[in-house]
Formats: structure tokens, C-alpha cells, sequence
């Protein structure tokens, strides 16, 4: 993840084979940016019981504690 923008970030995440999936996240749209805003990245990935959700990291405001944008990793299966 790297920022592009004022509060605007782009993502790439690389898949087997070679390929990989990209995309934006505008850090504004998901929570307050009044004031200053924080990301901690989790030293490890916590997993959901099921294995489907990897949360990665949170970005908060400092200016208001709630809530916060979770950058976390969904599994989708795609339908045959």
C-alpha cells in the first residue's frame, strides 16, 4: 500500500502465478480526516476462525477514536 494523494492510496496485492489485483482506497471516504490521522500495520496478520479474513493493519483519526478502517484481506471464491 503507498500513498498516491492527499488521503488517497493505492494498493497491489500479488496472486500465484505472476498475477496480481490493484486498486484505490480514498482514506477520507471510510473515516473522518479532520485533524491527524495514524496507520498501525499489524507485526502479524490476524486470522478469522475460518481462515476466509486476514486483518492487516488499522487506520485511525486521532481527533475521534471511532471508528477506524481496517485494511484486512477477504477471501472470494469465484463461481465456476
Amino acid at each position: 500500500m503507498r500513498e498516491v494523494g492527499h488521503d488517497m492510496y493505492q494498493f497491489t496485492l500479488p496472486e500465484r502465478g505472476g498475477a496480481y489485483s490493484q486498486g484505490d482506497f480514498e482514506l477520507c471516504k471510510e473515516i473522518s480526516c479532520f485533524g491527524q490521522y495514524s496507520v498501525h500495520w499489524l507485526k502479524r496478520p490476524i486470522y478469522s476462525a475460518d481462515g476466509t479474513q486476514c486483518l492487516l493493519g488499522e487506520f485511525s483519526n486521532s481527533e475521534d477514536e471511532k471508528p477506524s478502517a481496517y485494511v484486512a484481506l477477504v477471501r472470494v471464491r469465484n463461481k465456476p
